[in-house]
């Protein structure tokens, strides 16, 4: 008889664990990420398929610990409360949106300058191939339209010694929302080419040697190929850092 009623409170200790648990891993990835990170693409898919199931087996385990070590009564009560603060906690965390990339800043020397005719014909025929590799559907008169892209873009393509490079984050947790912060430098000290529209499309008002902190940009084209030129080359534009983050990037 003692024996009976000792597995049915095992049985009652693992079922009320198991619930517990479960149900708050659940409500808290199911609606953790929806009030956190609204922007998120996994909604209640955290609470639905990675913590409300971990959480089931979670509370299923510590259950049978319960169970075993005899725990009853405020004893009980206190552990299962203290676990469903951890659960939710640690669900939480999972749902917090992680920081935003917003770019990077190189501190970069000017080695040489070309104009951006003397690569066209390499990334046509990168095009070409990397266009035939996949099921990408051209846009249509883009070889012919690179003519008017080169003499619409007054630029030039600058190559670059790169020391070193910092990337740029905007935190986005309740606490720190906007904030944004530094990586650490990484030294680079490798070449790289660059587009830059800073003194127009002449060669000659680019000075060699000349070294400073940039801010490239990616432009985005909605074609493909592109039709913008920098982009159709692969190439960043060098823009100046934003007054906002100099002093950030300044910083050692």
């Amino acid at each position: 008889m003692v024996v009976i009623k000792k597995h049915v409170h095992l049985k009652r200790q693992v079922a009320i664990w198991a619930f517990t648990l479960g149900c708050t891993g659940l409500i808290c990835g199911y609606f953790g990420p929806i009030i956190l990170n609204p922007g998120a693409n996994q909604g209640p898919l955290l609470g639905i398929f990675i913590s409300g199931p971990i959480s089931l087996f979670v509370g299923i385990f510590l259950g049978l610990v319960a169970g075993f070590a005899s725990l009853k009564g405020k004893a009980n009560v206190f552990a299962l409360g203290v676990a469903s603060l951890i659960v939710a906690a640690v669900t939480l965390s999972m749902g917090l949106p992680a920081p935003r990339y917003v770019g990077f800043v190189v501190d970069a020397e000017v080695r040489g300058c070309k104009q951006p005719r003397e690569l066209t014909a390499d990334r046509v025929a990168w095009w070409n191939k990397t266009q035939e590799s996949k099921e990408w559907s051209r846009r249509p008169g883009w070889k012919e339209n690179l003519n008017r892209m080169i003499n619409k873009d007054a630029g030039v393509v600058l190559d670059m010694w790169v020391y070193r490079e910092r990337k740029l984050f905007e935190q986005r947790k309740p606490w720190n929302r906007g904030r944004i912060v530094a990586t650490a430098w990484s030294e680079e000290n490798k070449p790289k080419k660059f587009y830059t529209r800073f003194s127009g499309g002449s060669c000659s008002k680019y000075i060699d040697g000349a070294r400073a902190l940039y801010f490239p940009q990616w432009e985005t084209s909605t074609v493909s190929p592109p039709d913008i030129l920098p982009t159709f080359l692969g190439l960043h534009v060098l823009q100046d850092v934003p007054a906002e983050y100099r002093s950030l990037i300044e910083k050692p």
